[in-house]
């Protein structure tokens, strides 16, 4: 296995580390006076869950790395709750929060993957909830998962990206013009076979001449 592919897989893999784990440092800065037990969101134990009235509420998130995050992933086990349907997920960039995504979400017990693609590098997530589902007055959620790569994960990943890109990029061109070369040679090829038959049709024609006129020769000296 080549270096590059070495790197892509370490990569690949780190892009899959869970950033908003209180284990690796996670922590809830702020969130709305009616979400209760917010810490829960952070925990990996799927039997703490957050709980919250089915209005409008917002958490703040610090992350426990600054990274440009590819993906978020929630999901709901309780059965006595309404379900968060919509929301909006936003990031603290140059002095503001950006949005990064707004997401309407099944109504399921199942994993949700909120696919991201943003440029921006952050450690503060904003989680805005902005509609519910369900028949009940409380909303609830088990598990909260943030996903993404580091500056430096990024920098290597684009550079070996680009590198392979530009590798794949040359061996296309090569096998283009190796290709056309062929083309070129084998219509060169036709040109000399062309040229061949109609000198070979031109020396039968001649030959035909020829033999034309010696045979007239013959005729009017017997004559």
């Amino acid at each position: 296995m080549k270096i590059s592919s070495i790197v892509l897989f370490i990569i690949k893999t780190l892009a899959w580390t869970n950033y908003a784990s209180s284990v690796s440092g996670s922590f809830v800065i702020t969130s709305s006076k009616h979400i209760k037990r917010v810490d829960a969101l952070l925990n990996s134990n799927d039997n703490h869950y957050i709980m919250g009235k089915c209005k409008e509420g917002t958490i703040i998130i610090k992350l426990s790395r600054e990274i440009k995050i590819t993906g978020v992933e929630i999901r709901n086990f309780e059965w006595l709750s309404s379900f968060v349907k919509r929301l909006k997920l936003s990031v603290w960039s140059d002095k503001c929060f950006k949005e990064i995504a707004i997401y309407n979400c099944k109504q399921t017990r199942e994993k949700i993957f909120i696919p991201i693609q943003t440029q921006l590098f952050s450690a503060i997530l904003k989680i805005d909830f902005k509609s519910f589902s369900g028949r009940h007055d409380f909303f609830t959620l088990n598990t909260l998962k943030v996903y993404g790569i580091t500056m430096i994960e990024d920098y290597v990943w684009m550079n070996s990206h680009e590198k392979y890109n530009k590798n794949l990029y040359d061996e296309f061109n090569t096998k283009i013009s190796m290709l056309e070369q062929s083309k070129n040679d084998h219509l060169e090829l036709l040109k000399i076979k062309k040229t061949l038959v109609i000198v070979e049709t031109v020396i039968v024609i001649l030959f035909a001449i020829i033999i034309a006129q010696f045979g007239l020769l013959f005729y009017f000296k017997a004559a």
